[in-house]
């Protein structure tokens, strides 16, 4: 993998944005920067920072020359983080989802175009080769119709960091832009990136099982031109965790399996079973990083972009049972 000669500082040093530091390192000609602000303190771990590479104010980015800003902090803080760092002249990379709201999205693009800046949501899972495999048998359309969609994501959020509160963290905190549908919403993405725009037909809520204020489970319905019947089941209950991807079409059934990573087209003919061996959720990181940073360097629009993961809020939020009507 090729070496990036860039300036990127994190903001948001969690789990996630220190899994990005981890991966940066090992593609930039320089360690990335973090960006550690008065807000951030709170939720920052002072000693998990490399302090050699430290920013305490926005306006170290331009200063220090920094031209990607990777916006790791909470959900709710996406957003203005996005604004302030274009302000600085930044390109940004920031972690899905693009917000809790549709709050100062417009101003975001407006100040991208005006500053000629870049930006790229963090959903990495459009990064997979099985994701792609999926993308390509449905446009080969050689199988029929697709009759039914359906994808499945569950993971007990209790066990995601072992050692912390889970209550405590942004995933089941509604002021944080929490809840299941938001936090897992790559599989919306997804559905979106293979099938083209959809259609919300129906959000139905399941049984509430944790001591938190966000959404657990819910299970969305969805048609598009491409296929009438679309189901997506997210939940933060199951444990072991699930992911799959069922497609049935008028001559084949594809299954995905994320965890078992697996890609199975059964047909009148027999079955074929694509594995990738030793696949690491660390691949899609780096493709992902490449692809942008790549896009950065030639000045290329990447994808997904703003627009796209507004889009993705758009499916999911009109019928948030936790979001009132100042949402928009």
């Amino acid at each position: 993998m090729s070496q990036f000669n860039l300036r990127v500082a994190i903001i948001g040093y969690g789990s996630i944005g220190r899994q990005h530091y981890r991966t940066l390192t090992s593609m930039l000609n320089e360690p990335p920067w973090v960006l550690k602000i008065e807000r951030e303190n709170k939720s920052t771990n002072e000693t998990l920072l490399p302090e050699a590479s430290l920013l305490r104010s926005w306006k170290e980015l331009s200063t220090n020359k920094i031209d990607v800003v990777c916006i790791c902090n909470p959900t709710s803080l996406h957003v203005e983080t996005a604004l302030a760092a274009v302000e600085q002249g930044c390109d940004v990379f920031i972690e899905k989802p693009l917000s809790h709201s549709f709050i100062q999205i417009d101003d975001l693009e407006s100040l991208l175009r005006a500053k000629s800046k870049l930006a790229l949501v963090g959903y990495m899972m459009r990064f997979h080769p099985h994701i792609h495999a999926l993308k390509e048998i449905i446009e080969s359309q050689n199988y029929g119709r697709l009759l039914k969609y359906e994808s499945y994501w569950g993971e007990d959020v209790s066990r995601w960091h072992p050692g912390e509160d889970y209550r405590k963290s942004y995933a089941s905190r509604k002021d944080l832009g929490g809840g299941v549908s938001l936090t897992l919403s790559h599989d919306v993405d997804l559905a979106y990136f293979l099938l083209g725009d959809l259609i919300l037909n129906e959000r139905k809520e399941l049984k509430h099982q944790l001591p938190i204020d966000v959404d657990q489970s819910c299970e969305l319905l969805f048609q598009t031109q491409v296929c009438k019947d679309v189901k997506i089941i997210l939940n933060y209950h199951d444990w072991p965790p699930q992911r799959k991807i069922s497609l049935a079409f008028e001559k084949a059934k594809v299954d995905f399996d994320y965890y078992h990573s697996t890609l199975t087209l059964q047909t009148a003919l027999g079955s074929q079973v694509m594995k990738l061996p030793s696949f690491q959720r660390q691949r899609l990181f780096r493709d992902q990083f490449a692809y942008f940073l790549g896009c950065v360097e030639s000045r290329t629009p990447p994808r997904p972009s703003i627009a796209e993961a507004r889009r993705v809020l758009e499916f999911i939020l009109p019928s948030h049972p936790i979001f009132g009507s100042d949402h928009h």
